[in-house]
């Protein structure tokens, strides 16, 4: 064991000498580029998602002076061609020499002459949007055809250790590298997972075969970059509770169709995680604030901008506002389910838990349940004129508890034989029968019982 150790130590330490020799060969060295001649592939299969939280922070610094392009700290890194350096020198009337220079001088690009990003791509959108006028930054160059993959995929990797990482960005990106059989850059990810918890999260979504449906739905999401950014790990804290895979992921295919039909051929990376956040939870066929909005902003190009067609922003725009169910994103997707089925599911759980015999000791466990849930959702309403208020918090609670499970308990008679009916076969689907049944009955009741039922297991689920 002790000399495998050593051999793998001694592998390690040559790759990384190798990067290292790779770098240095490849590297021209320094120069100021305009902000549009600096590309970054944002559809490379390990291309890093764009975070709009992570520009308004720079843009932020930015502000407050903290923008200082001539930092080493802070230069990008790019590659360029031979031939494209040589006709941007000779036309600069610059030489080789004078990318060694620690003043970095301008090195002046034309036609459709780039240099492709590797790293510091929030950067670059950040110095977009901050400076109107003299759009520059500073860029280490290095020979395209020098620089191997693995030393560019190292520099990338670099700046993704050194900004905060989405636990939902890295579970599409260690799904990706799975597909593709990119075992190292899997491993950087799954290693890179903090804390430890979310690692046994994401390793039994990916290994458990019961989880097997769950997975396969996720996998058809993974061409929308946009979507992960806001899914936040764990996802068993909140569906461990649901005994219901079947209706977890067809609320996942419905996300996929419905994003697949407003896209209708287009390239899913135009849906980034702007224009997800933008669209999600919006009703444009049923709602005239959404429909204006949508209108204003596609005019404006303020949403998919890349799409520069005039007939195509134009289609893209009536399948947009014919949307006549809500515009689901994962974030949409597991809160309707944290915050709405888990509390039904924590009631109704106790009902087919066959440990417990007996009606007295499962009724014993939902009056509990239903209790918990009831006093999470509590808040003080208006005080019926004909019974003045007994000034403590706590007695008001109980008596709108007592007066709500009664009513609840009258409008649902027929629950025990449902139960027993429905119940042993397939508790899954009398959940399902029985969540949005609950949830209307509890918000009417709570009405005439003057408790505001304000917590967000009882809003209205955000899928159709």
């Amino acid at each position: 064991m002790e000399c495998h150790q050593t051999s793998d130590a001694r592998l390690t330490a040559s790759d990384s000498f190798g990067i290292f020799t790779n770098t240095l060969a490849a590297y021209y060295g320094i120069a100021r580029i305009a902000l549009d001649r600096v590309r970054f592939d944002e559809i490379a299969p390990d291309a890093r998602t764009v975070d709009p939280d992570a520009v308004t922070r720079l843009l932020l610094k930015f502000t407050d002076g903290r923008c200082d392009r001539l930092a080493p700290d802070h230069y990008m890194s790019a590659t360029v061609s031979g031939e494209v350096l040589t006709r941007a020198l000779n036309r600069g009337n610059l030489t080789r020499t004078s990318l060694q220079s620690p003043e970095p001088c301008f090195l002046p690009l034309a036609g459709d002459e780039h240099v492709m990003g590797i790293r510091g791509i929030h950067r670059h959108k950040a110095a977009q949007q901050y400076f109107s006028d003299d759009q520059w930054w500073v860029v280490r160059l290095y020979d395209e055809r020098v620089l191997s993959d693995t030393a560019r995929r190292s520099m990338a990797w670099s700046s993704v250790m050194a900004a905060p990482r989405s636990s939902g960005e890295a579970y599409r990106q260690i799904r990706l590298a799975h597909h593709r059989q990119d075992w190292d850059w899997k491993m950087e990810w799954e290693n890179a997972v903090r804390p430890a918890y979310l690692q046994s999260d994401m390793s039994r979504l990916q290994t458990g075969p019961e989880h097997q449906p769950l997975r396969d739905a996720l996998d058809q999401l993974l061409c929308f970059p946009g979507l992960w950014m806001d899914l936040h790990m764990p996802l068993f804290r909140g569906l461990g509770a649901l005994c219901c895979m079947e209706s977890l992921v067809s609320s996942l295919h419905v996300v996929e169709v419905r994003l697949s039909h407003i896209l209708y051929g287009l390239n899913p990376h135009h849906l980034d995680v702007g224009r997800i956040r933008f669209l999600q939870g919006r009703c444009p066929a049923l709602s005239d604030r959404d429909r204006r909005e949508i209108e204003t902003y596609m005019t404006q190009k303020r949403i998919f901008p890349s799409v520069v067609d005039g007939e195509e922003r134009e289609c893209l725009k009536q399948r947009l506002l014919a949307q006549n169910t809500i515009i689901l994103s994962l974030r949409s997707w597991k809160d309707a389910i944290t915050h709405y089925l888990k509390p039904g599911a924590s009631i109704l759980k106790p009902l087919f838990n066959l440990s417990f015999h007996g009606h007295r000791a499962r009724s014993e466990r939902v009056r509990s349940s239903i209790q918990r849930e009831a006093r999470a959702s509590f808040r003080p309403g208006r005080v019926p004129a004909t019974r003045p208020s007994s000034g403590s918090a706590h007695e008001d609670f109980w008596d709108a508890y007592r007066r709500l499970s009664k009513q609840v308990s009258q409008d649902i008679k027929s629950l025990s034989t449902l139960v027993m009916g429905v119940g042993q076969e397939d508790p899954g689907r009398l959940m399902r029968l029985l969540y949005p049944f609950i949830t209307v009955t509890e918000s009417k009741a709570a009405d005439t019982c003057h408790v505001q039922l304000t917590h967000e297991s009882y809003q209205r689920p955000s899928w159709p």
